[in-house]
């Protein structure tokens, strides 16, 4: 399975070169490309997230043969059928509830599971791509309480991108989720690379388990943690 988790950032887009080099490297031939929306009626946002998207590819010298965005404009068949056709799978960030809700509603999760496809997760779309997913309550983000679902099922890796340290009403919600399983904490510039069992870090990230922070494992706590990064 190839796959890469990018946390994002709210203040811009992009696409690292790593992952351009990762995808020319496994797909030597024409680039089709799905956009999973996180919001299958939030259509204005979507289509603005994707052409960010699109350009930042470009900007890196990436084109696609074909692109198609699916959400609740399309019907299931054509959802189906542009995954099927499509080599890269993109899940966008957003609302990571609705989004594993759709997915699963339209059937799609099967679709998405497929060893000849490079699959892409920003946000809340990296979330669900998990096996188990490990949500901490953020009310800010409409996650009302702590929520453990059956995700994609892409990755053993749980996420939190990127992760608000400083925010001590969150934090103790991530302390509650990481008694549950083990938390991957993502600085925005953060981003995993998963080449079958080969898995790539890159940028500034932490774990947390069962209430301990982990970096470069070593445990740490986390004002260490946030003067070595230098998080803002």
């Amino acid at each position: 399975m190839k796959s890469v988790l990018l946390s994002g950032s709210y203040k811009k887009i992009d696409i690292p070169l790593e992952i351009i080099k990762f995808i020319k490297n496994n797909l030597n031939h024409e680039y089709n490309i799905s956009f999973i929306a996180a919001d299958f009626k939030g259509y204005f946002d979507t289509d603005k997230f994707v052409k960010k998207l699109l350009d930042a590819f470009h900007s890196n010298g990436m084109s696609f043969n074909n692109i198609s965005i699916l959400d609740s404009r399309l019907k299931k068949y054509d959802m189906i059928e542009n995954i099927k056709n499509s080599n890269i799978i993109f899940l966008l960030g957003g609302d990571t509830l609705k989004q594993i809700k759709s997915i699963k509603n339209y059937g799609l999760k099967k679709y998405i599971y497929d060893a000849n496809k490079i699959v892409i997760g920003i946000s809340a779309g990296a979330i669900n791509m998990a096996k188990k997913v490990i949500l901490a309550k953020d009310e800010d983000d409409n996650i009302p309480n702590l929520s453990i679902y059956n995700g994609i099922g892409l990755t053993d890796i749980n996420i939190e991108p990127h992760c608000e340290f400083k925010n001590e009403k969150h934090w103790k919600d991530l302390e509650e989720a990481s008694e549950i399983g083990k938390i991957l904490l993502m600085h925005d510039n953060c981003y995993i690379i998963i080449d079958n069992d080969i898995i790539s870090y890159y940028g500034d990230y932490c774990f947390i388990e069962n209430k301990k922070l982990y970096y470069k494992n070593n445990t740490i706590s986390l004002e260490e943690f946030i003067k070595e990064i230098s998080y803002d």
